[in-house]
């Protein structure tokens, strides 16, 4: 288990610092707070919450927002979400998307197509189990879903929610891994087909998607929230609906069937990531926004 919370945004936060020096403004990540304010350096708030989460409901006081220089979000769709909720000065928000670091290798095993889910259980876990229950492919699956990512607290907090998904997984005869680090996560995608992520949450960005499709993966996924603009042409996609099991599964059966059909556009999927989806790309943009941001402070 992890000593601190390390899921998507912490991964993000710590990548991002290791490469630009951000001493230069006052980051705050995600939570409204006016502790964290600075009468210093320019606040900047990195949003990578949801619009409807409490950590971000400061938003609608006028006075807190003044006193943001601005605020980065992490995709087109938050922002607008936001937008419509908020009382926010527009010439003051940005969209900085996610990035990750570039995978070297994207070759994939040529006997068993793989299947990995490498989210938090209740992001649609529970819809993968019933897909897995009746797919007609033997393929390998590996689940990589649990609490303790965000820590020993949040982990005790929630204990038991998930145990009878638990079980069925164990029922079923799939691995599930409860925590790995992300160095460790990246060589798991690595090594895997499919990133199978039929998601009921509303993303604002999603870090795994960006990671299995900058490592040349398949995502068979849903068009829910930011999903569709982080995925764009490359995933397949599942409206969400009733059916969303049935509909969930045959799209999954159709893409382990047919996955080396078209493996040429994996390839050209890649060098999408590598060149616009990499901190490369991500830095230039966080520097030339800091730059005007200090300007107009």
């Amino acid at each position: 288990m992890p000593r601190n919370p390390a899921g998507g945004t912490e991964i993000l936060y710590d990548q991002l610092v290791s490469q630009l020096d951000v001493s230069q403004i006052n980051l705050i990540v995600s939570v409204c707070h006016p502790d964290l304010l600075s009468d210093t350096n320019p606040n900047v708030l990195w949003q990578h919450l949801s619009y409807d989460q409490e950590n971000v409901s400061l938003l609608s006081d006028p006075d807190f927002v003044h006193r943001l220089d601005a605020i980065v979000f992490v995709s087109h769709w938050q922002h607008e979400q936001f937008r419509k909720r908020f009382p926010l000065d527009n010439t003051r928000c940005y969209v900085i998307q996610n990035a990750t670091k570039t995978f070297d290798n994207i070759s994939k095993p040529k006997d068993k197509i793989k299947l990995v889910y490498t989210s938090t259980p209740w992001r649609g876990l529970d819809i993968l189990v019933e897909v897995l229950k009746d797919l007609d492919r033997d393929v390998d699956v590996e689940i990589y879903s649990g609490t303790s990512i965000y820590g020993q607290q949040f982990h005790d907090s929630l204990k038991g929610r998930f145990d009878k998904l638990y079980d069925e997984i164990d029922r079923l005869g799939f691995e599930r891994i409860e925590y790995i680090d992300n160095q460790e996560m990246r060589k798991v995608i690595s090594s895997s087909h499919i990133l199978a992520y039929p998601s009921t949450f509303e993303e604002t960005s999603c870090l795994s998607a960006i990671e299995a499709l900058s490592a040349g993966c398949k995502v068979v996924t849903t068009n829910h929230g930011a999903l569709y603009e982080t995925c764009g042409v490359w995933a397949d996609y599942v409206p969400i609906s009733e059916d969303l099991v049935k509909r969930y599964r045959k799209q999954l059966q159709y893409c382990i069937d047919h996955y080396w059909d078209d493996y040429d556009e994996r390839l050209m999927q890649y060098q999408h990531y590598k060149n616009f989806w990499s901190w490369k790309k991500r830095l230039e943009q966080w520097k030339t926004t800091i730059k005007e941001i200090k300007h107009g402070k």
